[in-house]
């Protein structure tokens, strides 16, 4: 079947049709959840932002859904996180196959009240990066490695250095998924991070791709950024807790 025959609604529906035991899990995690949840790396794209799927991104978890709508997510919200409130900081689907700006200018427009918009960024549209991220609604800068095909393997390339010059001018984060593994890409940060010492870096899923396993190696790297002021984590897609545990015995919770 190809994507473009996936019922999406009706995938959804069956996703958060909830068995017995998934119920059960849910309502034990929802007792440790607080009142206010930040939802803090959420894609968005409708069917009109889709180009295309290529075989790599078929075999890549957003698959799962291509399609994630700022409706869907209110029903998502509405299954897993019920008497909670959420608010979620969204972005364009980050690979190269998706309309970007046409989904930057969907959420200008159409953010719902409480969310925040992370504008997402080009490598090779410097002007219409600056005019993004004077815009009120956007609160940080997304760009990414497979944003633009082939893929990038520097940070430099991923964020120009007069597109971290803007954003640091204007104050406003950067969300950094790398495009390689931490320990390759610490020099990049400790470079970026110095040189540009009132730009909040974000690495996005504490520094991996997702779905990493803690390693020994993991601690080191974290105690390498310790001590750059400057760089805080998301924990988006971090299934295994002995990384979250590593991140916060290395840069406190506050980051």
């Amino acid at each position: 079947m190809l994507w473009q025959e996936v019922p999406v609604e009706h995938y959804l529906n069956k996703a958060l049709t909830l068995t017995l035991n998934e119920q059960s899990q849910l309502d034990r995690s929802l007792d440790l959840l607080p009142k206010v949840i930040i939802d803090a790396h959420t894609h968005i794209a409708r069917s009109m932002d889709i180009m295309m799927l290529s075989e790599s991104l078929m075999s890549h978890i957003v698959s799962t859904f291509p399609i994630y709508t700022l409706q869907m997510a209110e029903l998502v919200k509405s299954v897993l996180w019920p008497n909670k409130v959420v608010r979620s900081a969204r972005m364009a689907h980050a690979n190269y196959c998706y309309r970007h700006n046409a989904i930057n200018k969907h959420l200008l427009r159409d953010l719902p009240n409480g969310d925040l918009m992370i504008g997402f960024g080009l490598p090779n549209e410097h002007e219409a990066i600056t005019n993004l991220i004077l815009q009120k609604r956007v609160v940080a800068l997304k760009m990414y490695f497979q944003s633009v095909t082939p893929p990038l393997t520097k940070i430099r390339e991923v964020f120009p250095d007069v597109v971290l010059a803007d954003a640091e001018r204007q104050r406003i984060p950067i969300i950094l998924h790398l495009p390689t593994s931490l320990s390759d890409g610490l020099s990049e940060i400790i470079d970026i991070a110095f040189r540009h010492p009132k730009l909040r870096i974000v690495l996005a899923h504490l520094g991996g791709h997702g779905g990493q396993r803690f390693t020994p190696q993991i601690v080191k790297d974290y105690e390498a950024i310790r001590d750059l002021k400057n760089v805080f984590m998301d924990t988006a897609l971090v299934w295994d807790s002995n990384l979250i545990r590593a991140a916060i015995d290395a840069l406190g919770t506050d980051r």
